[in-house]
């Protein structure tokens, strides 16, 4: 009981702090359009002492996420309804606060409408096609420029577009509410992830996906279309923990259907399932394999043209935010032009040295075949793209939420905090200096990373530092590569 009480004093705790500082200056009913400014945070809190009101409510949130995670161990087994109730509250909560540090919400329903009523693909069409379209006319940033989703998302953005019609504020909310639901579905999917693979912890992985304040504001409020990506690929890796592999793999394909980068995941369930098929079950794999491929070529052949991935204007200013953008500023004075070229290449190969090794690992129990998802979306995350925004960490925190009390869930807890509070800095990109941005990575990428490692160092008894150093994450509970 003493537990259940304090998980609904930090939940009420969370809902007080994110009404009164974030709805309260930013309601999508006070702003029903958007604000004409590349970080609309730069204008809700533009009055005097705004961004000292953000920072405070920025980390009043963790402190509150903190306080609740400390409390869900000891809630009894009810907890998880209590736990669900409270994120559906904040959910509802996140619908109406206005997306303050993002513009990707108008894009997105602007390219629904360009798929639905224009029949035409957003992926190569951008809003400025349709210059005296209402919604359209709302998009302020990358207006000339089409989007790079996968095609399952842009299908599943024609209903709440056609059901909002042409009021601004009605798309806003149809979209943030079908978010918001994923992200509920998501926070009990990871519940029941976690109950199968240590029985106890369905509550802490509920809350640490529903309540965790980065996942509500960059899912719900900003409504990034991360989180329908991770929904399917977890709800696919639940399929297959369950013994259903072939529909996690189909589910894994969907999730990449929506967003590229869990592609990813599709080779670790297949290599998971064959490992702990037999016969019959390998040879419906391998059917499977052939017929995915053949596929995916004719789809290449028939569509190369109307995919775009990636594109370099999408980039905007070069940034020094990511694995990739510091080799690039570090190789530039030696490389010049391929330092770019170059700093991919090394990263990819890092990445797929991790991915090798993930493999190795797994040996057909359910928990290796979370840990090396956890591995393989964290290290795309953070190794191969040019700028890490903080919607990118969702794509392996809502994984390292299912595997409690692991360095997994270590990792995921310091990305949240540290993804949340980067928003402080959110400013006018142009009058940054390559200096700013690494100290950036210094605060909010090498600190967490620090506080990871020395934990785990200094836990250690001294006499096996070494080989720990020697030989990283050999634990059987923290699953690293």
């Amino acid at each position: 009981m003493r537990g259940l009480r304090g998980l609904l004093l930090s939940g009420a705790a969370l809902f007080a702090v994110s009404a009164v500082g974030l709805l309260f200056p930013g309601s999508i009913f006070s702003y029903p359009h958007s604000i004409p400014a590349s970080e609309p945070m730069t204008v809700l809190y533009g009055f005097q002492g705004g961004w000292l009101y953000l920072a405070a409510t920025l980390c009043l949130l963790c402190g509150c996420f903190l306080l609740a995670l400390r409390v869900v161990a000891a809630a009894s087994p009810r907890g998880a309804g209590v736990a669900t109730g409270i994120a559906a509250a904040l959910i509802l909560l996140f619908v109406a606060i206005y997306p303050s540090s993002s513009q990707d919400l108008f894009h997105n329903i602007a390219s629904a409408r360009t798929l639905w009523l224009y029949g035409e693909n957003p992926m190569v069409t951008p809003p400025a096609a349709h210059p005296d379209d209402p919604l359209a006319q709302q998009v302020r940033a990358w207006r000339e420029e089409s989007s790079f989703y996968g095609p399952l998302f842009y299908a599943l953005s024609v209903l709440p577009s056609r059901l909002a019609g042409d009021d601004v504020l009605l798309n806003l909310l149809a979209f943030k509410v079908v978010h918001g639901l994923a992200l509920l579905a998501l926070a009990v999917l990871a519940g029941a992830a976690a109950e199968l693979l240590a029985p106890g912890r369905r509550t802490q992985a509920i809350v640490m996906v529903g309540w965790n304040p980065l996942l509500l504001y960059e899912s719900v409020a900003n409504a990034h279309n991360d989180v329908l990506m991770l929904l399917a690929a977890v709800g696919g890796l639940l399929l297959a923990a369950r013994g259903r592999e072939l529909g996690g793999l189909l589910a894994s394909a969907l999730s990449a259907a929506v967003k590229y980068p869990s592609g990813a995941l599709v080779p670790v369930v297949w290599i998971w399932s064959w490992k702990r098929g037999d016969g019959r079950k390998r040879f419906a794999l391998g059917a499977l394999a052939v017929g995915a491929a053949v596929l995916a070529a004719a789809a290449l052949l028939l569509f190369v043209g109307q995919v775009e991935i990636g594109r370099e204007a999408a980039i905007g200013r070069p940034p020094v935010r990511s694995a990739v953008a510091l080799l690039d500023h570090a190789f530039k004075p030696l490389l010049g032009g391929d330092a770019l070229s170059i700093a991919r290449l090394v990263c990819w190969g890092a990445f797929l040295v991790v991915l090798v090794l993930s493999l190795r690992r797994l040996d057909g129990s359910p928990r290796s075949l979370f840990h090396a998802s956890f591995w393989v979306m964290a290290t795309i995350t953070l190794l191969t793209v040019r700028q890490i925004y903080p919607s990118y960490l969702i794509w392996f925190v809502c994984l390292g939420a299912i595997l409690v009390g692991t360095m997994a869930w270590e990792m995921s807890l310091l990305a949240s905090i540290s993804g949340l509070l980067s928003n402080v800095v959110f400013t006018d990109w142009s009058t940054w200096s390559a200096a700013d941005d690494l100290l950036f990575m210094a605060v909010f990428v090498g600190m967490p990373a620090a506080c990871v490692v020395g934990r785990r160092w200094l836990a250690l008894p001294a006499g096996q530092r070494k080989s720990s150093a020697q030989e990283t994450g050999a634990k059987a509970n923290s699953g690293v590569p």
